[in-house]
């Protein structure tokens, strides 16, 4: 892997960890927590691994699409979108399996999910993008 394409992967994972973590923490933070009361585990006992791994996976994923695609040859909006795609599909199919198992998970939170998600992954793509630069 080269330099540039870690900085890239990088960028993407550190962003979307951060700017998720603003949607879900300060945005919707309250909502979902009053949903999931009598569901979810203490902060104290949360065991941060797992999402650590869905970060690196979606942020392999954004990476590995955009060099496929040539993205570095395209406008940062093409990268933006790209990442908003997945991003959707991440958080909107994740979204619809909680509904499925969780009793108070609404299509509210569903869709409030998949917006975050296609604003998370789409700026962390534009973010990686403009790291990486053009190619030559």
């Amino acid at each position: 892997m080269n330099k540039r394409v870690f900085l890239m992967w990088l960028t993407v994972f550190i962003s979307s960890l951060v700017i998720d973590s603003i949607g879900h923490i300060v945005i919707t933070g309250a909502y979902v927590s009053s949903l999931l009361v009598g569901v979810l585990k203490p902060m104290s006992e949360i065991n941060p691994l797992p999402i650590m791994v869905e970060y690196l996976l979606a942020s392999v994923g954004i990476v590995y699409f955009l060099k496929q695609t040539n993205a570095s040859s395209k406008p940062v909006s093409y990268a933006a979108f790209q990442g908003a795609l997945i991003g959707l599909m991440i958080y909107g199919i994740s979204g619809i399996i909680d509904a499925t198992f969780l009793l108070r998970w609404s299509w509210t939170v569903v869709i409030i999910n998949a917006v975050i998600g296609t604003v998370v992954m789409g700026a962390s793509a534009a973010l990686g993008r403009l790291v990486q630069g053009t190619s030559h």
